[in-house]
């Protein structure tokens, strides 16, 4: 069987698909809705430039580990537009709907098939991914798996029924001698902002000093800014590479912080 072609998409042609799509949102630099042909347009762009199209023999996929990325950063941009869009009422639900599906089942196909992995940092950070109870945008948190995975982090991926299942889940783990050194919550849908409350605030008092680092990314988590702050809970802005950044940032800042108070105490 032959395997796919896989031709890596570097910045230049990131750009052209990139800005294809924004031809696609808007006109003249006015919004525009977008029809059920732009959204599968959208979705076949992705697919033709970002090396995850399958081969006509039956689908055999083979990707290295920085057409990977380039990928998974297109899916993520084209997905984000999408939902601004839709937040914006400048394209229907169930375009949307149909467009992250496919974005989705093309990322979950692209990860399995990856032809190289990190391999894992013996010292590696931990990180639990999860989404406040009820929340069904999934696909930035599976992008933001990867892109830690890509990093060499340990990562760990909770789909929680409830509240209860998170703290539960976190204490079975303690049990088991691992500690997540990072907690990365993906909330977009807006009405769930009571739970992304109790969520963070149910946490933070279940584990008190011992509690991990917890920062949250999606559109809900960027347009309630200053609901962040007061929550001590950092705004991971787009899903990806940049929550990793953040997260290596914060955990550095916060050992440094540890390792200072210890200082004092021994003189």
């Amino acid at each position: 069987m032959a395997s796919a072609k896989v031709t890596s998409m570097r910045p230049n042609a990131l750009r052209t698909v990139l800005n294809r799509v924004s031809g696609l949102i808007s006109s003249g630099g006015q919004k525009k809705r977008i029809t059920a042909a732009d959204v599968e347009e959208m979705v076949e762009l992705v697919c033709a430039h970002s090396a995850i199209s399958e081969t006509a023999e039956g689908g055999s996929w083979e990707t290295s580990l920085d057409e990977t990325q380039d990928a998974a950063e297109l899916i993520a941009a084209v997905a984000k537009r999408l939902g601004e869009a839709w937040c914006n009422d400048e394209c229907d639900f169930s375009n949307v709907t149909i467009a992250m599906t496919r974005l989705q089942t093309a990322l979950h196909r692209l990860l399995r098939n990856r032809t190289k992995v990190t391999p894992l940092q013996t010292d590696a950070y931990s990180v639990l991914l999860t989404l406040p109870p009820g929340e069904q945008h999934t696909l930035g948190l599976a992008i933001t798996q990867h892109a830690f995975s890509a990093s060499g982090w340990a990562t760990e991926l909770l789909h929680p029924r409830s509240l209860d299942s998170i703290i539960q889940y976190m204490d079975e783990q303690l049990i088991g001698e691992t500690r997540f050194d990072l907690i990365c919550v993906s909330w977009s849908n807006g009405d769930l902002r009571d739970r992304f409350v109790h969520m963070v605030e149910t946490i933070r008092g279940h584990f008190g000093d011992s509690c991990p680092v917890i920062i949250a990314g999606g559109h809900s988590a960027d347009v309630n800014a200053p609901l962040l702050a007061s929550l001590g809970v950092r705004n991971a802005s787009d899903h990806g590479h940049s929550a990793v950044t953040l997260a290596g940032v914060m955990l550095k800042s916060a050992q440094a912080g540890v390792s200072g108070a210890m200082r004092k105490l021994a003189g």
